[in-house]
């Protein structure tokens, strides 16, 4: 589960998840300790990656205490490991990336399955209409799209 506000830190470990083939279940921000421990029994949850605020939250809610990394210390925690590339999994556009929780209206998360496909539906259309502008990309240089590795 990834729990926090908006920060560079959340974005690398989303990305990491997502190039390592890991399931993300993102938290919103503002989510209460309550319905984010109902969420990471749901689904099973193997690792907390939260702000300390979160992260401290959740500090007796799910017994045993996952293994967490917190994002304002990601420097400390991960800077003593190899920075060579490690290689990304094989995913396809079946492959789950993400399941984003709400609350119904009986109070129980619901969650919602987004693949890697239904991501990258949203982009193509967009990455198909940028060749008409690419003498203007120089001001946006360099522009990246995330693909999935074809199994």
């Amino acid at each position: 589960m990834l729990w926090g506000e908006n920060c560079a830190q959340w974005v690398a470990a989303f990305f990491a998840c997502a190039l390592r083939g890991a399931i993300v279940v993102p938290m919103d921000h503002g989510a209460s300790a309550d319905f984010a421990t109902r969420v990471f029994r749901q689904v099973e949850g193997k690792l907390l990656v939260s702000s300390r605020r979160h992260a401290h939250e959740q500090a007796g809610g799910i017994s045993p205490a996952p293994p967490t990394l917190v994002l304002e210390d990601f420097a400390q925690q991960l800077g003593h490991h190899s920075r060579l590339p490690v290689a990304n999994a094989a995913v396809g556009r079946d492959d789950v990336l993400e399941i984003v929780f709400t609350l119904r209206h009986d109070s129980r998360p619901q969650g919602v399955v987004i693949t890697h496909g239904n991501v990258l539906a949203n982009i193509e259309p967009f990455q198909q209409r940028t060749g008409a502008y690419l003498n203007y990309e120089r001001w946006v240089h360099p522009i990246r799209f995330l693909k999935p590795v074809a199994r």
